[in-house]
């Protein structure tokens, strides 16, 4: 973690522009946040992954996500949970070091704008990405995904 943020930071320093661009699972965070959240919340709904695996993953997970809210969790419940996920402590080390440094960061995932959002705040680290580029998500009046 150490030699990472160093690392970052001597590039940072050298001549010219510096982008850094993160992916979220397996990358910034230490697991899929999708299959995490299911799983912490209603770990009787991970058989569907494997049941529904020939439908695209978007779809699946926005079914997923519905069979959470009928099974009764709340919006609440849900960004709580998005926002604990594990993270390598040296890769959010170097999320801060990159930004004291100026390096511009921005996140590129196939995950969700809710999950993300959710982890970066509590991280405190939201403002250190210029953009999320991801797949929406939103909650409806209801507070539904």
């Amino acid at each position: 973690a150490y030699q990472l943020a160093h690392a970052l930071l001597k590039i940072a320093m050298s001549d010219g522009d510096v982008l850094l661009v993160w992916d979220y699972d397996w990358s910034l965070i230490n697991t899929n946040s999708d299959t995490y959240v299911v799983e912490e919340l209603r770990p009787e709904l991970m058989a569907r992954f494997d049941e529904e695996h020939s439908r695209g993953w978007t779809e699946l997970m926005h079914s997923q996500v519905g069979a959470l809210f009928s099974a009764g969790v709340s919006r609440l419940e849900l960004e709580a949970c998005a926002a604990q996920v594990p993270a390598y402590p040296g890769c959010l080390e170097a999320v801060r070091v990159a930004a004291q440094a100026g390096v511009q960061q921005l996140i590129l995932s196939d995950a969700n704008t809710v999950f993300i959002e959710a982890f970066l705040q509590k991280q405190q680290i939201r403002e250190r990405f210029a953009e999320i580029l991801t797949n929406p998500a939103e909650f409806d009046s209801e507070g539904r995904s």
